[in-house]
């Protein structure tokens, strides 16, 4: 009986939140929010435990982007001209010769800001996140023939790999720092189904839609921010 099998896969994955909310500041709550698609890789190795149950598990590079949209963006004279424009969330690099602030474009009197130059109006934030995911997962075969059907379930553990912040304006970004409030180490939950065709009896093809819903991934949020991470995993296992 062969009952292990080595998985290799590549997937687009969209990346947003089930609430309303912001990991940047509590101005930001309300604003629109856009979830990009990104990509993750990697390899997992499976150990069959019956025709029913198998164990899994591996590593993954994994990349997410998300965008608070509806920004104002604005280099201010001296201090910020409101507590508020301060992002308490992001560490500015050290090379910043700017002092940007930002304000949620819905609770702004224009007139108030004290810039020495024209805000950006209609910008938005962006947070450019990578982690190494190790996931622990079990599948259950529902149907067990030349096309296969799996529920999984299980966790994944992300180790933080990088972290940045950017700011979007007419096409032009620009990194200015990076999240202080992502954990280095986090947790998800995981469901998915799997879809499998047997080339042979060693070797199938994978097709595995799968959600995933973030745990712990920061710290000091606004609102009811509740990240979520959807992927369509496909790719080839070999049994052995």
């Amino acid at each position: 009986v062969n009952r292990w099998q080595v998985y290799a896969s590549i997937a687009p994955v969209y990346y947003n939140t089930l609430g309303e909310g912001s990991h940047l500041h509590e101005q930001f709550v309300h604003n629109p929010k856009n979830g990009e698609f990104n990509t993750s890789y990697g390899v997992n190795v499976g150990y069959a435990l019956n025709d029913r149950f198998t164990v899994r598990t591996g590593i993954s590079s994994l990349n997410l982007s998300y965008d608070t949209a509806n920004v104002i963006l604005y280099e201010s004279v001296g201090e910020a001209s409101d507590p508020k424009a301060l992002l308490r969330n992001v560490d500015f690099a050290d090379n910043m010769t700017q002092n940007i602030s930002a304000l949620s474009a819905d609770n702004l009197v224009v007139q108030q800001i004290n810039s020495d130059l024209d805000p950006n109006f209609n910008a938005a934030i962006s947070q450019r996140i990578s982690y190494y995911e190790v996931p622990l997962e079990v599948e259950y075969n529902v149907i067990n023939r030349k096309f296969n059907v799996q529920v999984i379930g299980g966790f994944s553990t992300f180790f933080l790999d990088n972290n940045e912040v950017y700011t979007e304006f007419e096409n032009r970004k620009n990194y200015i720092g990076e999240a202080n409030n992502i954990n280095n180490v986090s947790f998800s939950a995981n469901l998915g189904l799997g879809l499998d065709y047997n080339f042979s009896p060693r070797f199938k093809f994978n097709f595995e839609p799968t959600f995933k819903y973030q745990l712990n991934a920061y710290s000091n949020t606004s609102g009811n921010f509740r990240p979520y991470i959807i992927g369509v995993y496909t790719g080839f296992s070999y049994k052995f």
